[in-house]
């Protein structure tokens, strides 16, 4: 899924869920079209090499390098999640991120998200079947904002990929 906020609002401005199966040389020359259509910073996941740890590291995010040049790295654990997803719950409850209704596919994956409390930590995810990758990549981008990857002075816009 692709996400893309406008700063300093945050405002989503862009959301789009890709299709399953699209080869990743697929995938990294849309995102490039669509980073740079909005002059985002483009913020892979590249947890697991982009394969989900089905393939070595390099052999994936070779295509995402040579299309991004700027592009920033993002690998998902236990606790940059906590930290992305506590941080995107804050911006709801002080009512400081906007996400139209045009974007209705991410707005009903944030209504069904939930977590689990295990002995010592939680996890978050979508209900069993269903998607989370819209939510994964709002968190994703929000949490790039949060660690400074874009100044937030310059205005620029964030994206991220969830691939």
């Amino acid at each position: 899924a692709i996400v893309i906020l406008e700063l300093p609002g945050p405002t989503v401005v862009f959301s789009e869920e890709l299709p399953v199966g699209l080869r990743h040389e697929e995938i990294a020359f849309k995102f490039c079209q669509i980073t740079r259509r909005f002059g985002a910073l483009p913020v892979v996941d590249v947890t697991g090499g982009a394969t989900g740890g089905k393939a070595p590291a390099d052999s994936v995010l070779k295509y995402y390098r040579a299309q991004l040049s700027n592009m920033r790295a993002y690998t998902w654990n236990r606790e940059n999640k906590m930290h992305a997803v506590r941080l995107l719950s804050t911006l709801f409850e002080k009512r400081q991120i906007q996400i139209p209704e045009i974007h209705r596919t991410l707005r009903e994956e944030l209504g069904l998200y939930e977590f689990e409390y295990k002995e010592h930590y939680y996890l978050y995810h979508g209900p069993k079947g269903a998607r989370d990758d819209l939510v994964s990549a709002l968190a994703l981008a929000v949490d790039a904002w949060d660690r400074g990857w874009v100044p937030s002075a310059s205005s620029r816009n964030i994206s991220q990929s969830f691939v």
